[in-house]
């Protein structure tokens, strides 16, 4: 849907476009859901200049392509790897109220430089801004999302930003950002959900994680022992593998299976 289309044509009634899209030189704003069966995987917010607007036909345009980029993104998420965390250092970044860079570990330096690259005139990434901002925000008491976020970094690994406070002796405090490899755990429902496994066939696989038995599976359930094997089955063929063993090595991040690739091929 777009600006114009919500408001009748009357963008001006609009605060967000009074606010901030009319000083930006912006006009007309559409958002576009990316949604691929009952699962939305991303949204796209795009702008016209100030003075002009979306017609119809681009509307149209996006609607017939936002599936496309859904199953684009879906796909992505299965080529992501998920690291061993005790294997990489979590980074430090100490960030001033300005949203800038004052100190960080080697290991920070390392995990902002994955996150971006080197960024110009010692920019932090918006990743890292965002969480010191929700913080912020939280600190005036404001309600919004937690100081916590997952972004994908170009090394193509899910990585973990969470702000913080770091109080000192004297009562003072800094802001404190930490990168880290995500947990497994972190991202297995979700993967779940990009192999397409239905909700029952999500929790056998869940269950199976967890080290349960079938028979502790059926009970826990309440479902037979039978249609336990058979929602087993199911979520090997759709995941690509074919023993418990594949399945917990997979999706805990060690092993990669020849079905994601077929996946991401086709999308």
């Amino acid at each position: 849907v777009t600006l114009d289309h919500a408001t009748g044509g009357r963008r001006w009634e609009s605060a967000r476009y009074r606010d901030i899209l009319q000083p930006a030189g912006l006009g007309d704003e559409m958002r576009v859901a990316l949604r691929s069966g009952d699962m939305c995987w991303g949204f796209m917010c795009l702008h016209r200049e100030d003075g002009t607007g979306f017609s119809a036909g681009d509307v149209a345009f996006m609607g017939r392509l936002a599936r496309t980029i859904a199953e684009g993104l879906r796909a992505a998420l299965l080529t992501a790897r998920l690291t061993k965390p005790e294997t990489h250092q979590p980074g430090v970044l100490l960030i001033s109220d300005s949203l800038e860079l004052d100190a960080a570990t080697s290991a920070g330096h390392a995990l902002l430089d994955e996150l971006t690259g080197p960024t110009a005139n010692g920019r932090l990434p918006l990743s890292v801004q965002t969480v010191a901002a929700r913080l912020f925000a939280r600190d005036q008491g404001q309600d919004g999302p937690p100081p916590t976020i997952r972004a994908l970094s170009r090394a193509n690994r899910w990585l973990v930003i969470h702000a913080t406070h770091l109080v000192e002796k004297d009562g003072t405090d800094k802001t404190a950002v930490i990168i880290e490899p995500a947990r497994p755990d972190e991202f297995i429902p979700l993967m779940l959900r990009a192999h397409r496994l239905g909700p029952r066939e999500a929790d056998v696989a869940a269950l199976v994680l967890s080290g349960k038995s079938t028979k502790e599976i059926s009970r826990q359930l309440r479902v037979s022992e039978n249609s336990v094997q058979d929602h087993l089955k199911t979520v090997f063929e759709k995941v690509g593998v074919h023993s418990r063993r594949e399945l917990t090595a997979y999706l805990q991040g060690y092993a990669r299976t020849s079905a994601y690739r077929e996946d991401v091929s086709k999308a």
